[in-house]
């Protein structure tokens, strides 16, 4: 659904007011739930992010797809000469692939927060903005990606004495047969114990990717530190 005219409530009312219209008419929806129907809101920068998020993704499938077929082509063709020669050109060329892939993620790495800062959607304007700047954005990526891995361990370490308190999978194997009501009494508090830690650490690690490219897009553009 849609609200009428609700932009000029913003404009002439200011943010506060639209904010608790919004409160208001999400009140008048929730009252007309039925059941376990739920109502949410995406705003405008989900759905834009969501959009740019498919579109990065059809891309990056569809150059993998070509990527590879080459490979499997070239190599196919060298191993009818020699089957020696095949494999080594499988991995020479299988190589190559990754480095255009790895080289295509770092140019489109500004899309999702140029998509946020500018409120629209133009994925392929990150080329010019990484232009001349692919090397230090590797080099920042890498390192993201080794604090991810890091995250991921700390995770693991921290979740580990409530798998063990509560017997894991182990336990809930034990209850085939079990009802539902059953399982929750008796494994619940491990699984909302869990639940929470994975929880935390999935939004650190969505903030240990996505920040230093948001600081990246800033500098980039030149815009102030807050």
């Amino acid at each position: 659904i849609d609200l009428d005219r609700f932009k000029a409530v913003n404009d002439t009312l200011g943010h506060p007011v639209g904010d608790r219209l919004l409160t208001r008419v999400a009140d008048r929806l929730k009252s007309m739930m039925e059941g376990r129907n739920v109502c949410g809101r995406l705003g405008g920068d989900e759905l834009r992010v969501l959009a740019v998020s498919v579109i990065l993704g059809i891309v990056f499938f569809a150059v993998s797809i070509v990527l590879f077929g080459v490979v499997g082509v070239l190599a196919g063709l060298a191993a009818q000469a020699n089957a020696g020669v095949g494999i080594l050109v499988g991995v020479l060329v299988g190589l190559g692939a990754c480095v255009v892939l790895f080289w295509l993620a770092i140019r489109l790495s500004m899309a999702i927060p140029l998509t946020v800062a500018e409120k629209r959607i133009a994925p392929f304007a990150s080329f010019a903005l990484t232009k001349g700047h692919a090397l230090p954005l590797l080099g920042m990526a890498v390192i993201a990606f080794i604090m991810s891995i890091l995250v991921t361990l700390l995770g693991t370490i921290i979740a580990l004495p409530i798998t063990l308190a509560t017997g894991g999978l182990e336990q809930l194997a034990t209850m085939d047969g079990q009802s539902t009501a059953q399982i929750l009494q008796a494994a619940g508090p491990g699984l909302i114990g869990w639940g929470v830690v994975n929880a935390i650490f999935s939004a650190l690690q969505i903030a240990v990717v996505y920040a230093p490219f948001s600081a990246a897009y800033r500098d980039l553009k030149g815009l102030p530190h807050e």
